[in-house]
């Protein structure tokens, strides 16, 4: 992270407390954040401005952070996003996670929630290398 440039991250989360948590521990780490709350919301900013990493919730309302990742796979300009995914309940997603280790092209990380800032900034620096 001492190139000087912010990486810009995208967080997707339905939980606006979780969401503004999230920013302000990456903000006061120093990276660029845009937050989306669902995956309509999160297709439009990436659109908008490709983000070099996303932090996704796995559950949603009505949907899963599993869903963007297939609908980013279907391009060749967000495919290889990295994404790090966030559960509260990371053992009920253990089928979409093999699904995307074994599927997927860009690189993802599965943290389970309450984790701590060090251990989110580490994820962050793990796939990035």
């Amino acid at each position: 992270m001492s190139t000087g440039k912010k990486k810009n991250i995208l967080i997707l989360d339905d939980d606006k407390n979780i969401g503004r948590l999230l920013e302000l521990i990456l903000q006061t780490s120093h990276f660029a954040v845009t937050r989306a709350t669902n995956i309509d919301k999160a297709l439009k900013r990436i659109r908008a401005k490709k983000p070099e990493i996303i932090i996704s919730d796995i559950m949603l309302e009505n949907e899963s952070g599993f869903d963007l990742y297939w609908e980013l796979q279907k391009s060749p300009e967000t495919d290889s996003i990295p994404i790090i995914f966030i559960s509260a309940y990371p053992d009920q997603n253990i089928s979409g996670r093999e699904k995307i280790r074994d599927q997927g092209k860009a690189k993802s990380l599965f943290l389970a929630k309450l984790f701590s800032p060090q251990t989110l900034l580490q994820a962050i620096e793990d796939i990035s290398g």
